[in-house]
């Protein structure tokens, strides 16, 4: 069991897909379950602990495979090599680590930040369980109810059936902002002379507009607010992140990959 201590490590960041990612991420979603099989890891193997809390294959294959079309895009534009129908660009050492290394530590990271997150929200009493079990009951829960919708000709908004991974993205994004909306008032007072502070410092890139909209802190005042909340969140969530414990069971880890 290899321990990984919090500090110092640095974090991921949530990268916003370009449209050719996300189709490549689309075509590999489907590669998840196959590719634990094919290199003998049980989905429901423990590769990992973070602050004490087991986390499942299965799960943190769900962000390894989020990574994998940006990864071949990178080194892709970074050294020019293209991923191939074998294992060879995965395994290929380039500036000391490979491709799947990079993957799998950024896999890590994001999802060292959703479990902070969810153990948060525990705590909160906005989640009954931050465990995948949990999770895959919710789905399952949720997709029963919009079969039903479907089959009573009631209005269904987004997709008739969550696919796994999709329903992971929505449910971790909703989560963050009811997080938000709860920990915001509680921990970041946000009187008009923080909120003030804070918008000088991001107006020029956030708040700038070529036309006539009045973006003047006035006027937006509760926009404002809620971009403060947000940034603290993520401030909290980095440090939060940063410090937790993370320890790996290597055996099982080195068998999860593309």
């Amino acid at each position: 069991m290899r321990t990984i201590s919090g500090k110092g490590r640095s974090v991921g960041r949530w990268v916003r897909p370009t449209v050719a990612l996300v189709a490549l991420a689309a075509l590999c979603a489907a590669a998840v379950a196959l590719v634990l099989s094919a290199k003998g890891a049980s989905t429901a193997a423990i590769p990992l602990r973070i602050d004490g809390e087991p986390v499942e294959a299965a799960e943190y294959m769900l962000l390894l495979d989020n990574e994998r079309a940006p990864t071949i895009a990178e080194y892709g534009e970074r050294y020019g090599i293209e991923a191939d129908s074998g294992a060879s660009f995965w395994t290929t050492v380039l500036d000391g680590a490979t491709p799947l290394d990079t993957a799998k530590r950024r896999a890590l990271a994001q999802l060292t930040r959703i479990k902070v997150q969810q153990r948060e929200a525990v705590s909160y009493g906005l989640l009954g369980s931050d465990s995948y079990a949990s999770f895959l009951k919710r789905l399952e829960k949720e997709n029963a109810r919009r079969e039903r919708l479907v089959a009573t000709g009631g209005i269904v908004y987004g997709p008739t059936k969550y696919d796994l991974a999709d329903y992971y993205d929505y449910s971790m994004s909703n989560l963050r902002n009811r997080l938000i909306e709860v920990m915001g008032p509680r921990l970041w007072p946000a009187d008009d002379k923080t909120l003030l502070a804070f918008y000088d410092s991001v107006k020029d890139a956030r708040y700038r507009s070529d036309g006539p909209a009045d973006l003047s802190f006035e006027r937006i005042r509760d926009v404002v607010r809620n971009d403060y909340w947000s940034s603290r969140f993520q401030q909290w969530t980095d440090q939060a992140a940063a410090a937790a414990k993370i320890e790996i069971d290597e055996k099982v880890y080195r068998e999860l990959g593309y």
